[in-house]
C-alpha cells in the first residue's frame, strides 16, 4: 500500500517510514518474545502476537484512506504542484471522479 499511495514528492521518505516501523517492531519483538520464552511464559507469546496483530487489522482499517487510479493520480497532480494538504484531503476524501478542482479541463481525470 504505501508504495502505491504516497505521492512521488514523498514516496521515498513514506515507504522509508513504513520499513523502519516495520524494524523496529520486529526489534522489540524479538526481545520480548526471547525474554516471555525464558520465562516460560509461551502462551504470552501467543496472545501478544493477537493482540498485535488484532491492532495493526484495526489501525490499517481505519488508516488507509479508500481509493482508486483517479485519486491517485489528483492526489500525485497535487502534490506535484506543492499544493501538499489539498493532496492528502484529496486521497482520503475517497474515490475520486471528475475534475480536480482547480486546475485547468485539459487535466481532467477519468474515473473509469
Amino acid at each position: 500500500i504505501s508504495a502505491e499511495i504516497f505521492p512521488s514528492v514523498v514516496k521515498g521518505t513514506g515507504a522509508g517510514i513504513s520499513a523502519a516501523s516495520g524494524k523496529i517492531g520486529a526489534t522489540f519483538g524479538s526481545y520480548f518474545f526471547t525474554m516471555l520464552k525464558e520465562e516460560g511464559h509461551v502462551s504470552g507469546i501467543f496472545w501478544t502476537v493477537t493482540a498485535t496483530s488484532a491492532a495493526a487489522l484495526v489501525a490499517t482499517a481505519l488508516l488507509t484512506p479508500s481509493y482508486n487510479g483517479a485519486t491517485l493520480e489528483a492526489s500525485e497532480q497535487l502534490a506535484d504542484e506543492g499544493r501538499l494538504r489539498e493532496a492528502v484531503k484529496t486521497l482520503y476524501g475517497g474515490p475520486s471522479q471528475g475534475v480536480i478542482r482547480g486546475t485547468q479541463p485539459e487535466l481532467e481525470l477519468a474515473s473509469r
